[in-house]
């Protein structure tokens, strides 16, 4: 999708060569999804017979387990499903193979998604908050209802 291709320019631009992006959906099981929003998708998927776009999701946990990585870290953006995906994790955050994480999550979802990290190991780090300008500041302003949270290990 555009947003896929607009991503794989940005890392080449950048020449961010410890950057991989796959076409995948991550959430807390395998198998092939509709996203939420329909054909509103942010990363790359199929047309089926009905014309809705579908893709193929993995967990994390799986992910990690076929991938080495010396350090990880984890940048979340998923519009809703942000527990999903960190529940499809947990095993790679709670053995400390995932070090820190970026997650937006919806305001509704902070506390759950934050007590859920801390029983993995992990706890908000507030250091990036006094930052100005933050991006909580124009989401605020904006109307936007999402909170970035960075996580780090105990």
């Amino acid at each position: 999708t555009e947003n896929f291709l607009a991503l794989q320019n940005n890392i080449l631009l950048n020449e961010l060569t410890n950057i991989v992006a796959l076409p995948l959906a991550v959430g807390k099981a395998h198998g092939v999804i509709q996203p939420i929003g329909g054909c509103q998708c942010a990363c790359s998927g199929v047309q089926v017979g009905t014309g809705h776009r579908h893709v193929y999701q993995i967990c994390l946990n799986d992910f990690m387990n076929v991938w080495t990585f010396n350090k990880a870290y984890l940048k979340v953006d998923i519009d809703g499903r942000e527990l999903d995906v960190l529940q499809g994790a947990c095993y790679a955050i709670g053995d400390g193979q995932i070090k820190g994480a970026l997650v937006e999550v919806q305001n509704e979802n902070v506390t759950a998604a934050t007590d859920y990290m801390g029983f993995l190991g992990m706890v908000p780090d507030n250091r990036f908050n006094l930052m100005q300008p933050h991006s909580s500041e124009r989401r605020r302003a904006e109307g936007i209802d999402v909170t970035n949270v960075v996580y780090r290990r105990r």
